[in-house]
């Protein structure tokens, strides 16, 4: 599961999110019956998550920051615009 843009999410969606990833369960919506989950998960955002002032939990931040991946940003490695204007064709 990709979470894009993981630092807006609001804080009764990260204490659903951090239920689901601790428990590996998920419930349909309308229905109470738990359904087991093998949940692997990838998050990105683009600013420094406010764990400090509250913004962001803290229990899920450590449940998500297991392996940091930084990428710099596209005008840092300017070489790679090229390959992106690229058109891709997948046989």
């Amino acid at each position: 599961m990709f979470l894009d843009a993981i630092g807006e999410l609001a804080p009764t969606l990260q204490s659903k999110l951090l239920r689901a990833i601790q428990e590996r369960t998920i419930e349909r919506l309308g229905s109470s019956a738990p359904i087991p989950a093998d949940i692997r998960s990838i998050a990105a955002t683009s600013r420094n998550l406010a764990v400090e002032e509250g913004e962001f939990r803290e229990d899920l931040y450590y449940r998500l920051n297991v392996i940091t991946i930084q990428l710099p940003p596209l005008r840092g490695r300017r070489q790679g615009i090229p390959a992106l204007g690229e058109e891709r064709r997948l046989l």
